[in-house]
């Protein structure tokens, strides 16, 4: 994963929402450890487990490749 597990929920997520991240309702900390997701990918993009999280009122899965699926 080029960029780190955070940094790309907390742009997908405002990004559904057509807000800026500073605009969210409810910060990503609040519900999910920026640094614990980060570690549990470091080193291992492709080979590690997805982490499923609820966040502004979606429900989304951070895959091992980098990808964030956000379902409303």
């Amino acid at each position: 994963m080029r960029e780190q597990a955070s940094a790309i929920v907390v742009e997908s997520v405002p990004r559904e929402l057509t807000v800026g991240p500073t605009d969210l309702p409810e910060q990503l900390y609040s519900v999910l450890d920026p640094d614990a997701l980060d570690s549990l990918f470091a080193g291992r993009e492709n080979t590690a487990d997805p982490v499923m999280f609820s966040h502004c009122g979606y429900d989304g899965t951070v895959t091992g490749g980098g990808d964030v699926i956000l379902e409303s």
